[in-house]
């Protein structure tokens, strides 16, 4: 009986190590949330807002370097200047981006940062398709079956106030709160 109870145990110990890598390899989907907040020339004019977050990523098992797309939605209200009512502002981004990850950890810190496409829209104005880019810091938290995250970006939308001559870029920081299956 209890060479057949180590047997047992060793063979559910084998599946058990050999289930955990083929789980590990299939992409993770994320759903997140927060608050974003604008910054120099969007700060003059937009109050801070929210944005939603849905995400694909896959990360080979042990191997500190992944890749992840987003899908983000941000409002921000507007506030005014000098007595002139702002509209709301909006941006609807898609971006691709490399995502370095301590592995193995209960509470992994990783880096993340990438190139995207960014349609941004004031209230009452034509939207306008821009390149931009972001960077960012964030914690991941394993917790049971999923893991739950907390991250801050940087994101830039080039030329997305609409101003030709002087280059002016849309800049602001989303702090995201999520979960990822």
């Amino acid at each position: 009986m209890p060479r057949t109870l180590s047997t047992l145990l060793a063979a559910t110990a084998a599946l058990a190590l050999a289930a955990a890598p083929a789980a590990a390899q299939r992409p993770q989907i994320s759903l997140g949330g927060g608050a974003t907040f604008p910054l120099d020339d969007l700060g003059d004019v937009q109050d801070a807002g929210w944005h939603g977050l849905v995400a694909m990523g896959y990360r080979p098992p042990l191997f500190p370097l992944g890749f992840r797309i987003d899908g983000m939605y941000h409002q921000l209200g507007g506030q005014g200047v000098g007595g002139v009512a702002a509209g709301d502002f909006r941006t609807i981004a898609v971006t691709g981006n490399v995502v370095l990850e301590a592995p193995a950890l209960a509470v992994r810190p990783y880096v993340i940062g990438g190139v995207g496409l960014y349609n941004t829209k004031f209230e009452g104005a034509e939207g306008r398709s821009n390149v931009g880019f972001n960077a960012g810091v964030g914690l991941r938290f394993h917790l049971l079956d999923f893991d739950s995250f907390v991250e801050a970006r940087y994101h830039t939308a080039l030329d997305a106030l609409g101003s030709t001559e002087d280059g002016r870029a849309a800049r602001y920081v989303p702090v995201t709160f999520g979960i990822s299956f």
